[in-house]
Parts: C-alpha cells; sequence; structure tokens
C-alpha cells in the first residue's frame, strides 16, 4: 500500500518557505502517529526541514532526490520508482510524506491519501496537487478542533 500523508489548507496549501505555514501541536501530533516507525519517502526538502527539526520519525527513511546528496541513517533515492521500490524492501506499507514535487509524481501511484484539512487559512507558496474526488471514495472523516482529518482509497486499482 503507498498513502500520501498531508496536511494543508483548504486552497491546499501545504507550505512556504521550506517550512509548514501553521504551528499546530493536534495535528503535528496526529502526523507522528500516523508514520512514527513506518516506511516514509520524502524529499529532500522535507528531509531537511525534517532533520533541522531532529525529528526523523521514521524507522525507514528514504530521501528523494536529484542531487547527489549522502546522509546517514536513511536511503537516498533519485527517482520515486526507485524509492518505491526500496520501500517495499521493508515491508508492504509507504507513506510519503511530500513535498509539492513528490505529491504530484506519486499521487497517480497511491492507494491512499490521508488528508489532514486545517480550517483556518494560511499564506503559501507549496501546494498539495488536485485530485479527482470522482477517483477515490472516502472512508473516514474525523473532526478536531483546528482539523478534519480524512481517509480517501482510489475506486479504481492503479495500473
Amino acid at each position: 500500500m503507498i498513502s500520501l500523508v498531508a496536511a494543508m489548507t483548504k486552497e491546499r496549501v501545504i507550505g512556504i518557505g521550506n517550512r509548514l505555514p501553521w504551528h499546530m501541536g493536534s495535528e503535528s501530533k496526529h502526523y507522528e502517529d500516523i508514520v512514527r516507525g513506518k516506511t516514509i519517502i520524502m524529499g529532500r526538502r522535507v528531509y531537511m526541514a525534517t532533520k533541522r527539526n531532529g525529528r526523523l520519525i521514521g524507522l525507514h527513511n528514504i530521501v528523494l532526490t536529484r542531487s547527489g546528496m549522502y546522509a546517514k541513517g536513511v536511503d537516498v533515492c533519485h527517482s520515486l520508482d526507485e524509492a518505491i521500490s526500496k520501500g517495499f524492501e521493508y515491508g508492504p506499507d509507504i507513506y510519503i510524506i511530500g513535498g509539492e514535487g513528490v505529491f504530484k509524481d506519486a499521487i497517480s501511484k497511491a492507494d491512499t491519501m490521508q488528508l489532514s484539512f486545517i480550517k483556518s487559512d494560511y499564506p503559501g507558496d507549496r501546494f498539495f496537487p488536485e485530485f479527482s474526488e470522482s477517483e477515490w471514495e472516502e472512508k473516514s472523516r474525523e473532526d478536531f478542533p483546528e482539523f478534519e482529518y480524512v481517509v480517501y482509497v482510489r475506486k479504481v486499482a492503479r495500473d
């Protein structure tokens, strides 16, 4: 299973200046509960921001980058397909946590999306890709004071 995990505003904002535009402890804890101890794929900028915060929480962290990069304790891959193949070496479930370009490339490969919709508006320069709700079935919805958490499952199996 490949799952996209993201928090966004209703305008699909996911970041600004290589950071989250909001500071929301309840959503951060919820996110960490989803991905802690799992195999996660992230872009280089997400990795750098996560590392800067001292919070690599995946059991297996895979960084996707086009540049030559070495990072201790993570697998570095240069294409999404390579990263997914590496992820499946660790087990059947992969969680993709961004950023914008990674989500754009991965949405066609995802089986599920676990999305937190932030109730407040925030400016941003990074966005979650648009998706057709006709291709996705809402599996569950949970309301929190500052965000709404929705799990979508792809209606039609991907190729």
